[in-house]
């Protein structure tokens, strides 16, 4: 976010040109090495502003604001007592805020009816609220102790602040087309720090989304 303030604070350098609101899909997975992934599927909607970058025309700074709302689901087992045994996480919901902060390299094809860019940089993924209600069939003491170990209690709780890390740095790139005053873009997160605050597990948190924006 400071990046982003930093860009604001330099009129003399960078330009705020173009203004967009956004809105798209996406597929975070949340991955571990204690458990198998964990995906999930969610809307974003917020608004964006791409700086000129003087003297050189094909590059430009984008950043903004985007709120995401994420649901999913998981049926997970393991052989503690019986082949049965397993853990089901519903309702998982999250709540989360981006700012990405990324240099776009475009193009402008057929006559400047046409632009296609590739972008790349950080971005930086906050959580709000974080909730998952955990139901299992285990029965074996070790097995849910196991199980507790890794911060799946049983019954419905929030994540933050106790199971993870609210800040996720991410790096990102991606690229799509422009035309007129309608853009579509996709690109992929790859989820750079540990945000579990177990220690004997390490998460990171990525993935891919598709987003339409219109320019104001």
């Amino acid at each position: 976010m400071g990046v982003a303030l930093a860009l604001c604070a330099m009129p003399g350098t960078l330009r705020a040109q173009t203004f967009r609101i956004e809105a798209g899909y996406l597929q975070p997975v949340r991955r571990s090495n204690t458990i198998s992934p964990q995906h999930l599927n969610g809307i974003r909607v917020g608004g964006t502003v791409d700086f000129d970058i003087p003297k050189v025309s094909f590059l430009s700074i984008h950043t903004g604001l985007l709120y995401s709302f994420t649901f999913g689901k998981d049926s997970q087992k393991y052989n503690f007592s019986s082949a049965s045994d397993s853990i089901r996480i519903n309702n998982r919901q999250g709540h989360f805020l981006d700012i990405p902060v990324h240099v776009v390299a475009s193009y402008t094809l057929f006559k400047n009816k046409v632009k296609v860019f590739a972008f790349a940089g950080p971005n930086f993924n906050i959580g709000l609220y974080q909730q998952q209600n955990v139901e299992t069939t285990i029965t074996d003491g070790g097995g849910m102790q196991w199980l507790d170990g890794l911060g799946y209690y049983v019954g419905q709780r929030n994540l933050y602040p106790d199971r993870l890390r609210r800040f996720n740095f991410q790096l990102e790139a991606g690229g799509g087309l422009e035309w007129w005053k309608l853009q579509v873009k996709g690109g992929y997160s790859f989820g750079i720090n540990n945000i579990s605050k177990l220690g004997i597990s390490r998460e990171r948190q990525g993935g891919w989304y598709v987003t339409a924006a219109y320019t104001l």
